[in-house]
């Protein structure tokens, strides 16, 4: 029976060794669960940072380049607009060259590479951080934009970015620790057959999942700061290994302790009866 909540685990984790043996002995199948409360309690505060400032930008930004949107549609595969061709949107703050387009344009990717968005003929091109997309509009039947319906897609995401992008930024943080905790559960394993002692994978597993907590509150403190932190990230995996290798130390401790798996049970069990 567990003797700790998952809420227990996540402040214990950093200086008890009564939790990890709890885990270790009485928490089967938690492991994954676990992982995934902690991503989203740790996310809350980037998320929160995240949304405040996508509504900073849309409140300064987004009615001057609302105001700058022509008229544009596209019918059959083909951008149309009602403004003087080629039309420039500018950053309103900064006049920062923001959007091209450009109806006579076909190669939508040969154009110089300040505008974040360039849109052709029938190609419209996303630059961000130096990598370029290419969305082809030929299968477009039909689409109209215009400043109206910009500034009301503004004000969507400046009230709801987070809400609405906010849980597939946490499933992919998660997916992504799952691959993490796997890589570091391997490492306690290898370690603790090297030291010739059993476990079972799965319950290694879990442990790990509860031994990263502090690696993942550190990820999560410098997603907070804007001015990257150098030994903060160097820190974050050691801070890592360091847990891991000490959550193996107690496993061993506890290895006896764990109970069997019931299909190991039923074979032995099997082998038994075989050999009467």
């Amino acid at each position: 029976m567990r003797k700790y909540k998952i809420t227990d685990a996540i402040f214990l984790s950093f200086y008890s060794r009564n939790i990890y043996s709890d885990v270790y002995v009485n928490w089967k199948g938690l492991g994954i669960a676990y992982l995934l409360v902690v991503i989203i309690f740790f996310s809350l505060g980037e998320l929160i940072k995240l949304q405040k400032n996508v509504t900073s930008w849309v409140v300064d930004k987004g009615p001057g380049i609302s105001a700058q949107v022509p008229e544009i549609w596209i019918n059959r595969g083909i951008m149309h607009h009602n403004a003087e061709n080629p039309k420039i949107i500018f950053d309103p703050m900064t006049s920062e060259r923001l959007v091209l387009i450009d109806t006579t344009l076909i190669h939508p990717d040969s154009v110089d590479y300040l505008y974040s968005m360039v849109l052709g003929r029938n190609k419209m091109m996303i630059r961000n951080d130096g990598n370029v997309q290419i969305m082809d509009l030929s299968e477009i039947e039909s689409f109209v934009l215009n400043s109206d319906m910009t500034d009301y897609w503004f004000q969507i995401v400046g009230n709801w970015f987070v809400i609405l992008i906010g849980p597939f930024l946490v499933i992919f943080s998660w997916i992504i620790h799952l691959f993490v905790t796997a890589f570091f559960a391997l490492i306690a394993w290898v370690y603790i057959r090297a030291n010739k002692r059993n476990a079972l994978y799965p319950a290694v597993f879990r442990v790990t999942a509860v031994a990263l907590t502090p690696m993942l509150l550190i990820q999560a403190l410098s997603g907070l700061v804007d001015i990257p932190l150098l030994p903060m990230d160097f820190m974050t995996p050691l801070v890592g290994a360091f847990y891991t290798l000490y959550a193996a130390k107690i496993i061993m401790e506890n290895s006896d302790n764990i109970p069997k798996d019931r299909t190991r049970i039923l074979r032995q069990a099997q082998d038994a009866d075989e050999a009467d």
